[in-house]
């Protein structure tokens, strides 16, 4: 029980990375990769295709412009991630997730090119059988929202869809 309260600590100790928004700055298009789910999050009732659309349906609603896959490998991409847990005999599952945007840096040594991390939201919980894929996504969503506000704060002429209701 130990372990996993330590756990549970370290995971939703926010990333250092998400407190400067401006490495949004600058940004026009990102594409969006939403990692594949496994059996746990299946039988929770998570589908990566659903939730892929979901996601990119949201991040254009919101007015952030999404790419296709035929764009250039090294644009920036807004990654999620959803790792899903059933916990037994109990009927709960546990879920950690996060929503990162990836882009290509350049190094110090001025050549040495290579993927890394620029904006960083996660978190985590337990939800019941009976919630569990409405319970992940209202805990994933906000964060999807949360990127959208910060990518618009930082490039307010990129938006690509309607203004947000007031």
């Amino acid at each position: 029980m130990l372990r996993f309260v330590v756990l549970a600590l370290l995971l939703s100790t926010p990333s250092a990375l998400a407190k400067d928004d401006t490495v949004l700055r600058g940004l026009n298009t990102v594409r969006l990769v939403v990692e594949s789910l496994d059996a746990d999050a299946h039988a929770c009732g998570l589908n990566q295709e659903q939730l892929t659309a979901e996601v990119e349906r949201r991040l254009r609603d919101l007015g952030v412009p999404i790419a296709y896959e035929s764009e250039p490998p090294r644009m920036p991409y807004v990654y999620v991630y959803v790792n899903v847990v059933r916990i037994e005999p109990v009927h709960l599952y546990s879920y950690s997730f996060f929503v990162r945007l990836n882009e290509c840096v350049m190094l110090r040594d001025g050549r040495t090119i290579c993927g890394a991390t620029t904006w960083d939201k996660g978190g985590l919980g337990v939800v019941d059988a009976a919630t569990c894929a409405a319970g992940v996504r209202a805990h994933v969503f906000p964060k999807i929202d949360l990127f959208a506000k910060a990518y618009l704060a930082m490039n307010p002429k990129q938006r690509s869809g309607p203004p947000p209701a007031k």
